[in-house]
């Protein structure tokens, strides 16, 4: 319940944020980092929140409404979440 309360609080504050994302560390190694960059100059005012996790707590972030989006390095089916494949190596 308090995790709950804070995310409500941060929804009438000023430094809400725009946008959560969860990675695993691969993603956040190698391609996060100008993504990110790219995304900030677009939109100077709002915040970024980054988690950077192993694949399988990923999954479950954004499975539990902790995250927005979810960028992991391999394929998985999960009943509920839509998949999209993006990049290649």
């Amino acid at each position: 319940m308090l995790d709950q309360v804070g995310e409500i609080e941060q929804l009438f504050c000023h430094c809400a944020v725009a946008l959560r994302i969860a990675a695993s560390s691969t993603i956040d190694n190698y391609i996060l980092p100008e993504m990110i960059g790219r995304y900030w100059k677009g939109f100077l005012d709002n915040q970024l929140a980054l988690n950077v996790s192993n694949s399988q707590d990923v999954i479950a972030a954004v499975s539990d409404f902790r995250v927005d989006l979810e960028l992991i390095e391999r394929s998985y089916h999960t009943q509920g979440l839509v998949t999209q494949p993006w990049l290649e190596d």
